[in-house]
């Protein structure tokens, strides 16, 4: 038997021995100090055996985690409870120290990844479609984001006016309006915008003229009295097309609840006159409080038995 068998085969039957000897004091200080004395030659060794070994190593970290995947998920978490300020703060400093190289390894990524990135994100907003609509929804009625949209209306008021005539927001528009009016709902608006329209311009006849009494709960004579007297210097009959009749509080705000709220909608007390580009501009804004205000007052009004405009 050769040496080198000789000594593999003399650690395998004395391998506890050997092992409790490793531990003794003496043992362990003629280790360090042979690690101290070595150092640099050790390194290259464990840089040697790692280069060489590369995939066999990978191979055996990977199945490793495979095989010790709860165990190691639960440590990690326990070092991280245990250490999460500091953990939290040595984060904080790498990103502060790194930030144009993490900044430009991101953007690199970013472009080396572009389709893949952008089907994810496409996949997760079709699956995450309604919850990410209600968070957009809930996000827009803080008070913040209302300053800052109004605030940038105001600041680009006339941007916004001229890019809602382009032909591309033209075209958007009407192929929203022809979806929504072929809805149940969009239908139903439909029909009362028209009814609204004709029985204001004295149109109607017959059992219609009624059903516009009752959608805008007075006579059209008073209906157009209680408009008269909203009206604004430079507008007249005359002019009616460069001014519109506007819901103070837009069909929108009852969108899913047209049906049942289509009398509080075209109520005259919530009709008023205003300029078409004024009109634009306000288009479809609301609150929730200015909503729940028109109906209360709404209600109040039928209570007190729908009395007609300016009693």
């Amino acid at each position: 038997m050769c040496v080198k068998a000789k000594g593999k085969q003399y650690r395998q039957d004395n391998k506890e021995a050997l092992a409790a000897k490793a531990k003794t004091p003496e043992a362990r200080a003629r280790a360090k100090q042979y690690r101290q004395d070595n150092k640099e030659a050790l390194a290259a060794k464990r840089k040697q055996y790692t280069q060489d070994n590369k995939e066999a190593i990978a191979a055996k970290a990977k199945q490793y985690r495979q095989d010790n995947k709860e165990a190691l998920t639960a440590k990690a978490k326990r070092h991280y409870e245990d250490n999460r300020e500091e953990l939290l703060a040595k984060r904080k400093r790498y990103r502060q120290d790194n930030k144009e190289a993490l900044a430009a390894k991101a953007k690199q990524y970013r472009q080396d990844n572009k389709e893949a990135i952008a089907a994810k994100n496409k996949q997760y907003r079709q699956d995450n479609k309604q919850a990410l609509a209600a968070k957009a929804r809930a996000k827009a009625k803080t008070p913040e984001a209302k300053a800052r949209a109004k605030q940038y209306y105001e600041d680009n008021k006339e941007a916004i006016a001229a890019k809602a005539k382009t032909p591309e927001a033209r075209a958007r528009n009407n192929a929203y309006m022809r979806s929504r009016n072929a809805t149940p709902e969009g239908k139903l608006e439909r029909a009362a915008n028209n009814l609204h329209r004709q029985f204001f311009l004295g149109l109607l006849t017959g059992d219609r003229v009624a059903r516009g009494e009752k959608l805008v709960g007075c006579s059209r004579e008073q209906y157009r009295n209680h408009i008269a007297s909203q009206l604004k210097r430079g507008m007249s009959y005359d002019n009616y097309g460069d001014w519109e009749l506007d819901h103070i509080v837009p069909k929108r705000a009852f969108k899913g609840e047209l049906g049942a709220n289509l009398a509080v909608v075209y109520w005259y007390g919530n009709v008023q006159p205003l300029w078409k580009a004024e009109n634009i501009s306000k288009g479809g804004k609301y609150t929730d409080e200015a909503k729940q205000s028109l109906i209360s007052i709404y209600e109040s009004w039928k209570a007190a038995g729908s009395p007609p405009p300016g009693l």
